[in-house]
């Protein structure tokens, strides 16, 4: 997690560093100590304390020397285990990505949103710490959403840089991020088809690029905002849009030429075992003669004899060609329909033509053009492999079964999965002979054999789960008795009804999707708050292809707290699939409101320009105008939004009042309070931020607040990190909700070491007080369901409690061992520290000395 650092004098300042262990300890150190004892250092000698902070951890740069070195220690041989895996499969809402696995390297095929937390289940713990090469068909958000944050997970596992392929100007997306993506000593190199034939020792890979046969499209102008970063009002009074300098306006009259690139891969073969039985039959002395001829080479004996190399040596695995295409609009056929294209002279030449990835989306391969082009090339070695929208499934195993825990536990709250299959009967994975519908998890394997993988498809047995949650007989006592309690409490209001699409923070995990909420203010209109990477899959996920059409055709408003990727860079995905749920509906395109900080225009405006329209039916609201201001200490707090405009945003989202505050986190962050125009409902939503005054006031502003949805990254024994890293700790966002007087305080944006359930010490004996969890439906009716629940989620999820006590003891005597360095040598020109410290005549290590230093740090 990257986090900015500001010196009170120089509060304008911003660095950012990546916060290490040995960092985090530091910290601890610094926070825990008394005020007294503080170092009151000067403004450059922050500077300079920061500017030698480590940038990342020592574990990281450990994994980063030997990833190095691994590089040229690889084999000069080709691999003898290689196969395609599909990761994601493109269907409506879902990832495009499709992974290829050899000995020593790992290559993916695109990259959407979601790719990374698939790749987490489906593929083996380091895999990402052996991927090197992504190449892109198009330069699309369908196919690249994901590669951001990838980075920061290829970074964190030790990689220094990774190689992009694909039509000119795919690394302009990673520049484009920069900004709020920040990747200390990570480079993002660049493989064109201008650089020639790519080659390593297991595949070489020709780029093949697809003739476009239309016009230049020209670039749609925004209807509803002029997406200027500078200016003070997106709009005048009226509402109309305005722009004070129309040279900085999205420029109407621009023409772009899309690109598509295919790639044609080739696995090279791999020489056969030498047979050593032979080998004697021959009478080849042990020693240098057997490397000869396993090199391939003839030797002669002493006797003269002359041993072939063939002779000695088994069948050897033939080298195998693959073509990844996509073909995304009809104005590419012609390059496929051409007897003479470059791309089908290619194929023809091709070695072993052994697979063809289909990235097509369904509307151009269901056309009479592309199926004689599919048929051309259909033999019985070959197989085809459909990933597009006609798949239905959304993975993974994993996710599926923890959720059907869930929802055995708590049945109102929770949901079943959208497309959940019990079995391999239930999925059509071969379409008919050699073609493939390409679900998440298929494996096509090369070597060492050529079978088709079915066995990583998410499939459940529900029964078997239910079996498993119901064999603990306390738990199974424990749903029993529920079925009285949980009941709504019908003298609350119905609406706004809350979906949480994803309660982790900084990175998506296996059962946690970085931040997103869906809310229903009102029957059928709908706001999102802070929409990560994947927010759009959770949304397919939770209900389904239907009614997620449904909810993003009603889509009035996305809210975006900051610009930490977690938080916003699922809001692309959200705009292109809500103007393709207006298509599939046959209906005009409505506006959709875009409340977040000014600097975000940066990012969506250079997207639009450089790669593909997202801003056309988008209006953009700044959370800077709808600080609420005094100029005087008697002065009625106001907004700098024009009231017209402000008026148009409530009627659309069903509110009747919206405000925002400063947050206490990284520059242009924000808190927000809305209140439902029919049931008088006040929620507030802090985002990431530490406890501060400013969301006092905003929380307490006109009344209290029905619901506090507060970050709580993580326990209070971890302050010091929390306060470093800008983050709120369970019992600050408790308090928090108690200061304001809520009537309920709803806990989300946890850290990934609460990978299932947060603990439970803070938040249980308070009884306003719960947490939020994926797919969890809620309103107001039901808000405290969950509580009752407790007993139950860890008596089932006990491995995650285990792990949850194992890490709080572990972080307590390193910290431990940090008092006692900075005891021994204080570095800051400080007194020395006088606080506990272990025992004298404890030894250093040992479990004695272990219970010492835990008894000290409680």
């Amino acid at each position: 997690m990257w986090w900015p650092c500001g010196s009170p004098v120089h509060s304008h300042l911003v660095l950012k560093v990546a916060l290490s262990p040995t960092v985090s300890a530091v910290a601890a150190a610094v926070f825990s100590r008394p005020l007294s004892h503080r170092s009151t250092s000067s403004p450059q000698t922050l500077l300079e304390l920061l500017a030698n902070m480590p940038k990342e951890p020592p574990k990281t740069r450990d994994m980063k020397e030997i990833r190095v070195r691994r590089r040229f220690q690889v084999p000069k041989q080709a691999s003898s285990n290689v196969h395609f895996q599909v990761i994601g499969s493109n269907t409506p809402g879902g990832a495009s990505s499709l992974y290829l696995s050899t000995d020593h390297r790992r290559y993916l095929f695109n990259c959407g949103e979601g790719t990374q937390r698939m790749i987490m289940e489906l593929c083996p713990h380091k895999t990402l710490s052996q991927l090197t090469d992504v190449f892109f068909t198009t330069n699309s958000w369908r196919n690249m959403g994901g590669f951001p944050g990838m980075c920061l997970t290829i970074r964190k596992n030790g990689n220094p840089d990774v190689r992009l392929h694909g039509p000119p100007g795919a690394t302009k997306l990673f520049d484009a991020t920069r900004k709020f993506i920040c990747l200390y000593d990570f480079d993002v190199l660049s493989h064109t088809q201008e650089n020639g034939i790519f080659t390593d020792e297991t595949l070489s890979v020709e780029h093949v690029p697809l003739d476009y046969g239309a016009d230049p499209v020209e670039l749609p102008v925004p209807k509803y905002s002029t997406w200027y970063p500078y200016s003070t009002q997106s709009q005048d009074a009226n509402g109309c849009p305005i722009n004070p300098d129309p040279s900085h306006a999205v420029q109407s009259s621009v023409f772009k030429t899309p690109q598509a690139t295919a790639f044609l891969l080739n696995v090279k073969g791999k020489a056969g075992k030498l047979l050593v039985d032979r080998c004697m039959e021959q009478k080849v002395p042990p020693g240098p003669l057997l490397g000869e001829l396993k090199a391939g080479r003839d030797v002669t004996l002493e006797d003269g004899t002359l041993i072939t190399s063939a002779s000695v040596m088994g069948s050897p695995d033939p080298n195998v060609s693959a073509l990844v295409i996509e073909v995304p609009s009809e104005a590419f056929l012609g390059t496929i329909e051409d007897e003479n294209s470059s791309l089908n002279k290619k194929l023809r030449e091709a070695q072993n033509l052994g697979f063809i990835f289909h990235f097509t989306p369904s509307h151009i391969s269901d056309s009479p053009v592309y199926q004689t082009w599919m048929e051309r090339w259909h033999s019985p070695g070959v197989k085809q492999v459909l990933l597009n929208d006609h798949n239905r499934l959304y993975g993974g195993k994993d996710l599926m079964t923890f959720v059907k825990k869930l929802k055995l536990i708590a049945p109102p709250l929770f949901p079943t999965l959208s497309n959940q299959k019990k079995s391999l009967s239930d999925i059509t994975v071969e379409k008919k002979p050699g073609l493939y519908h390409g679900e998440s998890g298929l494996k096509f394997h090369i070597r060492p054999t050529t079978e088709v993988e079915s066995t990583s498809l998410p499939i459940i047995d529900e029964k078997e789960v239910e079996a498993e949650v119901l064999s603990l007989k306390a738990v199974s006592e424990q749903i029993a008795a529920r079925v009285e309690v949980l009941k709504p409490d019908t003298t609350k209001p119905e609406y706004p009804k809350l979906s949480f699409l994803g309660t982790g923070s900084s990175m998506p995990g296996k059962y946690r999707g970085v931040s997103g909420i869906l809310i229903e203010t009102c029957p059928d209109k709908f706001v999102i708050l802070d929409c990560g990477e994947g927010t759009v899959v959770q949304l397919h996920r939770m209900y389904g292809r239907k009614r997620a059409l449904e909810i993003l055709s009603n889509l009035k408003a996305v809210y975006i707290s900051h610009l930490h990727a977690d938080h916003h860079l699922g809001l692309i995905s959200i705009i292109q699939n809500r103007e393709s749920a207006f298509d599939v509906m046959d209906k005009p395109i409505e506006k959709l409101y875009i409340l977040g900080p000014g600097a975000l225009t940066h990012f969506l405006r250079f997207y639009h320009e450089e790669f593909e329209p997202i801003l056309t039916h988008a209006e953009q609201i700044k959370n800077e105008h709808l600080l609420l201001v005094t100029l005087t200490a008697k002065m009625t707090p106001t907004q700098s939004i024009y009231p017209k405009v402000l008026q148009e945003v409530l009627e659309a989202t069903g509110l009747k009042d919206l405000a925002t505050s400063r947050a206490v986190h990284c520059p242009s962050s924000f808190c927000v309070t809305f209140t439902t125009e029919a049931d008088d409902y006040k929620v507030v939503y802090t985002g990431d931020t530490r406890p501060n005054n400013s969301l006092t006031q905003l929380a307490v502003r006109l009344k209290s607040p029905n619901l506090f949805i507060h970050e709580a990254t993580m326990e209070h024994y971890l302050l010091a990190d929390a306060k470093a890293k800008k983050h709120s700790t369970f019992t600050e966002a408790v308090q928090n909700g108690q200061r304001t007087n809520s009537d309920f305080t709803l806990l989300t944006h946890f850290s990934q070491r609460y990978y299932k359930y947060p603990a439970l010490a803070e938040i249980r004996p308070h009884p306003k007080v719960t947490f939020a969890l994926d797919f969890m439906h809620v309103n107001p009716q039901t808000l405290d369901f969950l509580r009752h629940a407790y007993d139950s989620i860890e008596l089932i999820f006990a491995d995650a409690a285990e792990d949850m006590k194992s890490k709080e003891e572990d972080f307590r005597i390193r910290q431990a061992d940090m008092y006692d360095s900075l005891q021994d040598s204080p570095t800051d020109g400080s007194p020395k520290y006088e606080g506990k410290k272990s025992p004298p005549s404890s030894p250093k290590n040992g479990p004695e000395s272990k219970k010492a230093r835990l008894s000290d740090c409680s």
